[in-house]
């Protein structure tokens, strides 16, 4: 009862946060130098021209007004027009997302597969060749910028070694997209049984997610370590030792329980800035995500495509926190709401 009592407060918190965010964006965009107008009617345009535009998009209204409109604009579910796109962007973003999601997902589970065991090894095989290699691959993971291991991951596994089909999109041109159910394309070639579609979408995912995967590689190693490393040195886990309880119950049922809660706020983080983080990728790999879509409204000054993509990411940060809150109370009940 309790945490449901906090569910729904965290979710009503939601409509403040999103306003503040909402009005930060829209005051940002607002004051950066340049002018939309311009990139719409193009440079040989007339003065009638120019203010006939400003007089359709509302730039000719006070900042507060325009805010306003905004806003009222959002409740109702409409997030502007993007112009670069000539779309609303509520469709751009209903048809980007999910491969973003999808991409974010992949990434997220490899880090997952890769770091959380590395790391409890690492930390109960201090000293070992375990740790060392566990501290390489945490620091190179860290410290390697995505856009040069994506360069050079396309550059061994499709140039030198031609086993990654070329970084142009997330199918191969030649086969058959499965029917959109989703948008996520794996998940659609599941539901539609287009096998074909799910190997060539594996294969053209599998370097994006493993280069969006490698910084959070890095920094979930580092925090399963020293959390799992702390937790072994509690007294609970030397009574527990010393009253001769197996040794793996011991590490893997009541150490990296305690052990994980840090580490749960590091994924619940971590995948916000996979979500965000996916715009260098996409732009390596040529896969037309949200990343891809941000990238685009921002070079054309579009500020509808701009607030509409901030926003978005708002909503996912407040889920995945409240996701991860959650989460505590599963993993320790000790936790009180």
């Amino acid at each position: 009862m309790r945490l449901l009592v906090y569910i729904t407060k965290r979710l009503l918190l939601v409509i403040p946060t999103l306003i503040g965010v909402s009005f930060v964006c829209f005051a940002l965009v607002r004051v950066l130098p340049g002018n939309p107008v311009y990139f719409i009617v193009g440079p040989y345009a007339t003065e009638e021209e120019i203010a006939k535009v400003k007089t359709e998009l509302g730039f000719d209204r006070p900042i507060p007004e325009q805010y306003l409109i905004y806003l009222d604009n959002v409740l109702h579910g409409d997030l502007g027009y993007a112009w670069h796109t000539s779309q609303p962007v509520a469709d751009d973003i209903k048809q980007r997302l999910p491969l973003t999601i999808e991409l974010a997902t992949i990434s997220l589970i490899i880090t997952l597969i890769v770091a959380v065991p590395l790391g409890v090894i690492s930390a109960v095989q201090r000293g070992s060749w375990v740790d060392n290699i566990a501290r390489v691959v945490a620091v190179v993971g860290v410290s390697m910028p995505m856009f040069w291991s994506g360069l050079l991951l396309i550059y061994m596994f499709f140039y030198k070694l031609d086993w990654a089909p070329p970084p142009m999109g997330a199918i191969d041109l030649l086969i058959e997209a499965p029917p959109r159910v989703t948008g996520m394309i794996l998940l659609d070639s599941l539901i539609s049984g287009n096998w074909e579609a799910f190997g060539s979408a594996i294969s053209h995912l599998v370097l994006p997610a493993i280069t969006l995967a490698l910084p959070m590689i890095g920094s979930i190693t580092r925090m399963t370590r020293s959390s799992m490393a702390e937790v072994l040195h509690s007294d609970y886990v030397r009574t527990a030792t010393a009253f001769g309880l197996p040794r793996r119950t011991v590490i893997y049922r009541d150490a990296l329980q305690n052990a994980l809660l840090p580490v749960v706020t590091m994924i619940g983080v971590l995948y916000g800035f996979a979500l965000g983080g996916a715009v260098l990728v996409e732009m390596i790999f040529g896969l037309t995500g949200m990343g891809s879509y941000s990238f685009g409204s921002i070079m054309n000054l579009d500020y509808a495509g701009v607030q509409g993509v901030v926003l978005l990411v708002a909503i996912i940060f407040v889920i995945i926190n409240l996701l991860v809150d959650i989460t505590y109370a599963i993993i320790d009940p000790r936790i009180s709401y």
